[in-house]
């Protein structure tokens, strides 16, 4: 199936489910990734602000904060970039984007991405092999792309979003697991 074929179904699908569905699947999510202890030895953890009905995030967000680890999140630039800028609080200082995105503010200073640990990479699918469908922009991927070789990449994802099988280029970065409710 094409990128964009998938794109549509998935995302409809995702668009698609019940507030129930998302707190609890979110929930089971966070707690198998708390199950890692690769994660509890992160330091530096770069997740996401959820959009819409992705996998809500925001308490494991906190979770690092309330830890004493450092949390970072995207901020894109007009060059299709993405920064990786530490948050101390989830509330306070961040900016929507054209997208409805939450992120940091212009002026907050962006961190060296090769001390980051941990990405937390959302997606519109996976598949088993550990590639990703995104959104179409390339903003993981060229951030990808910088980190660190010691970098561990984890999508996370509802479980119907990892497929047997989705298109990939040699521009597309795997994860190194694949983290769903399953």
């Amino acid at each position: 199936m094409e990128k964009a074929q998938i794109r549509k179904d998935i995302t409809r699908k995702r668009n698609n489910l019940d507030e129930g569905y998302i707190k609890k699947a979110s929930a089971q999510i966070i707690n198998n990734v708390l199950s890692y202890p690769e994660f509890h030895d992160a330091r530096v953890v770069f997740s996401y602000m959820p959009l819409g009905n992705e996998v809500n995030v925001m308490p494991l967000n906190q979770w690092v904060l309330d830890n004493g680890r450092c949390l970072c999140i995207p901020r894109t630039n007009n060059d299709s970039k993405m920064d990786a800028v530490i948050v101390r609080n989830l509330f306070d200082g961040l900016n929507k984007t054209k997208y409805g995105i939450m992120e940091p503010a212009p002026s907050e200073q962006a961190i060296d991405i090769k001390k980051i640990d941990l990405v937390l990479v959302p997606g519109v699918a996976f598949d088993k092999e550990g590639n990703r469908l995104g959104y179409g922009k390339g903003y993981y991927d060229r951030f990808l792309a910088l980190c660190d070789k010691h970098t561990e990449f984890w999508g996370i994802a509802y479980s119907f979003q990892l497929l047997d099988s989705v298109p990939f280029t040699p521009y597309d970065f795997k994860v190194h697991r694949v983290i769903t409710e399953v």
